[in-house]
């Protein structure tokens, strides 16, 4: 072999640093790890040469260096080693740490593996994104993310955002927002509802059958009923009727006469009798 006439080997997949501590646990049973990309390329050296005890402590400092700043590129690494735990300890932290400060960074994130084999993998993410974004949409007198929560409307996101926008009638009425501020929000929720209306007639029989639907707020079922009425008298060829201000104020008025005569669960029967 061309190794046994030489005096030097070359090991041209690792840099020196690296190798040296590899080394060290060779011939000394010990290692000096510093931050987690070094203990991610040792632990790529340690699973090429079978050395087991090595890649176990690697990965429990992995487990114990995760913060914000690096746990996107450690779950990256769970995910291309399967290791299960060291995902759930990057779920955690996220769920801990996550604020309004650094959520850009998750969004980001979760759209770069758009088109990644481990998109999958990553849904526990996504929902804890959306219902996080959700919450801070209440406060925030901005649009907050609306793009990720529009493309993020699934079976999964459905329920907190029914629950949200069946709620946000309150949140501009009982905050101390101006008026320009109130606009965007109003904005913003119509385009998430208009959303979760066309996600929830394409999906009733699946959806309407759930056990937290009877949990759904009234005023985003009766809105919803509205909606489906619309859409079938389209179908049907009538033309769509843009409500008045005044029969949408007579509608509210009527609702809250007749609101305690009727259960949420005849609003929910009602709303099933609509779609099955």
């Amino acid at each position: 072999m061309a190794e046994s006439k030489q005096d030097v080997i070359e090991i041209k997949d690792c840099e020196y640093e690296i190798f040296k501590e590899f080394l060290r646990w060779l011939y000394q049973a010990t290692v000096n790890l510093n931050d987690a990309n070094q203990a991610i390329k040792l632990h790529t050296l340690a699973d090429k040469y079978l050395q087991e005890d090595l890649r176990e402590k690697c990965l429990n400092f992995l487990t114990s260096m995760i913060n914000m700043e690096n746990v996107y590129m450690i779950l990256d690494f769970a995910h291309q080693e399967n290791s299960t735990g060291l995902k759930n300890w990057c779920l955690k932290c996220v769920k801990d740490k996550l604020n309004v400060l650094n959520v850009a960074g998750l969004i980001e994130y979760l759209d770069r593996q758009e088109d990644s084999e481990w998109k999958e993998n990553h849904r526990q993410f996504r929902n804890f994104a959306f219902n996080f974004i959700l919450r801070i949409l209440q406060k925030e007198k901005k649009q907050v993310y609306e793009d990720f929560l529009l493309k993020n409307v699934e079976m999964d996101t459905i329920s907190p955002l029914i629950q949200f926008l069946g709620h946000a009638y309150d949140f501009s009425e009982k905050s101390d927002w101006g008026k320009r501020e109130k606009e965007i929000f109003e904005k913003c929720t119509a385009r998430l509802k208009e959303a979760a209306f066309r996600f929830v007639e394409g999906n009733a029989k699946v959806i309407m059958t759930r056990p937290e639907a009877k949990d759904f707020p009234h005023e985003f079922l009766r809105d919803f009923i509205v909606y489906t009425t619309e859409n079938q008298a389209l179908k049907s060829g009538k033309k769509r009727m843009e409500p008045s201000q005044n029969s949408l104020d007579e509608e509210n008025h009527e609702l809250k006469k007749t609101k305690k005569s009727f259960s949420e669960l005849e609003t929910k029967k009602t709303c099933m009798k609509n779609l099955l």
